[in-house]
This record gives C-alpha cells, sequence and structure tokens, in this order.
C-alpha cells in the first residue's frame, strides 16, 4: 500500500532540532527568573512551588497509564499504512479515555492531599492551610494533563513536532514566568498555582487546534 508518510533524516534532524531549542529556551528563562522567585517566596514556599512544577509536568502525568505512548504508537501505524480514516476514531477515543482517567486521579489527588501535607510532607504549621490549599488547586489540572499527553501523542504520532514545540516552550517558560510576575504584583502560592493551571488548559485548546 502506497503511503505519503515517510520517516526520513531529515525529518527526524527537523524534530530533533525543535527539541533542543524548546529545551533550552525554557532552560535559559529559570537561570534568569529563579533567584527572583526565590527571593519573593522564601525558600519555604519555593519548596512547595518546586513540588507543584514536578506535579504539573511529571508526577500527574502518570495517570495516563501509558495511553499518551500508546496513541504515538497507532496514530503513526495508521498514517504509516494510509488509513487515516481510523484516525477520528481512535483519537477521541483516546482523548476520552485520558481524560477520564485524569478525573480519576483528581479525585485520588484531592482525597490523600491532607494526609500527605500533615503527616509526609515537612511543611512549617503555619504554610500548611497554604500547601493545602496549592496542591488542592493543583489536583485540578490532571485531567488536562492527561488530555496534554494523548494531544501530544497524536501530534507525536504524525512527526509534528514543530506544532508540539510552539506550545510547549511558551508553556515551560510560564512555568517560571507567571510565580515571577505574579510575585512583583504580590499575588500568592495559590493564585500562581490557579495561573499555571489557566496556563495547562490554553496549552490544552492549542493542541486540539493543532490536532484538528
Amino acid at each position: 500500500m502506497q503511503t505519503d508518510f515517510k520517516i526520513s533524516g531529515k525529518i527526524i534532524f527537523r524534530n530533533l532540532t525543535f527539541n533542543v531549542i524548546g529545551k533550552i529556551i525554557p532552560l535559559i528563562a529559570g537561570v534568569f527568573l529563579l533567584p527572583f522567585i526565590v527571593k519573593g517566596l522564601g525558600v519555604e514556599q519555593f519548596g512547595i512551588l518546586s513540588f507543584i512544577w514536578v506535579s504539573l509536568s511529571n508526577y500527574f502525568g502518570l495517570f495516563d497509564f501509558g495511553l499518551g505512548q500508546a496513541t504515538i504508537k497507532f496514530v503513526s501505524e495508521a498514517l504509516g499504512e494510509n488509513e487515516k480514516s481510523h484516525l477520528p476514531e481512535l483519537v477521541w477515543t483516546s482523548f476520552a479515555f485520558n481524560i477520564g482517567l485524569g478525573l480519576m486521579g483528581m479525585v485520588i489527588i484531592m482525597t490523600i492531599v491532607p494526609f500527605l501535607i500533615n503527616n509526609i510532607f515537612n511543611i512549617s504549621p503555619e504554610l500548611r492551610d497554604t500547601a493545602l490549599r496549592s496542591f488542592s488547586i493543583a489536583a485540578f489540572a490532571v485531567p488536562v494533563i492527561t488530555f496534554l499527553s494523548a494531544s501530544r501523542g497524536v501530534l507525536e504520532g504524525a512527526q509534528r513536532y514543530d506544532l508540539i514545540n510552539f506550545v510547549k516552550v511558551p508553556l515551560n517558560v510560564l512555568f517560571f514566568l507567571i510565580p515571577a510576575v505574579s510575585i512583583f504584583f504580590g499575588l500568592n502560592l495559590q493564585s500562581i498555582t490557579l495561573c499555571l493551571i489557566f496556563a495547562q488548559f490554553v496549552a490544552g485548546g492549542f493542541y486540539l487546534f493543532f490536532c484538528f
């Protein structure tokens, strides 16, 4: 069967270039903005923010249970075999399952957060309420993050790393820029967390647009 979807050395080099640029730009933003963020929040609140960053970037993504990677595989196979008619069903099924798993993850996180704050994490008593509210707000991002995993999987399966980095680079820069700007305007940690989640929602909208 003939296909117009071929992986060449040129495509691989292009994807690698976009990914390297996508790593370097947020790193530069972090180098310049992190000292200001640490000074503005203080060491302990910055520690809480750092764990929220890690949760949004890595831990919450575990609730997709590998469906994002499976989406990459099935999308690339469908394109490689020139069976594009199968893509809508495949993509929407992936979206539905990932959002469902994300909702389940959100409930789990919100349930265990009080126990973690009060018994596991070493947080001073005066900041426990702040940490509890911030992590509870962050839990609402779980369905968004699992959706991001699925939508990125569609674009990765189609080898559109240019579109992925068009969204991912600004999002990763905003992870540093949002706290810095929020501190400048006197916003607290809960407000910073809410803004970070809003940025994830916007990123999800762009990914969905690019999937279409």
